[in-house]
């Protein structure tokens, strides 16, 4: 990741659907990199495939792909700045 690209990072929860989703397509839109994080691997593949963004599968209210999500983002160099859409029960 250039350093351009790192001040336009966001981690964007509750990917797979609605606000989130739509969140990922306008930030891969405006040049964003995007780790899009959802429970739903299927529609994180096909959001991925469409945008460009990293999908992440994890429920957040899991520590252990907590951990993982934060590894992974820390392994393409973090992020300088970040969007969240909240994922809420069910999402």
């Amino acid at each position: 990741m250039t350093e351009d690209s790192l001040n336009k990072a966001a981690v964007v929860t509750g990917a797979s659907t609605g606000i989130g989703q739509a969140t990922v397509r306008a930030l891969r839109a405006e040049g964003w990199t995007v780790f899009a994080v959802a429970r739903r691997a299927e529609r994180l593949a096909a959001l991925e495939a469409e945008t460009g963004a990293v999908g992440i599968p994890a429920d957040i209210t899991e520590d252990d792909d907590v951990a993982r999500l934060l590894a992974r983002v820390t392994e393409a160099g973090g992020v300088g700045r970040s969007s969240t859409s909240p994922a809420g029960p069910g999402c």
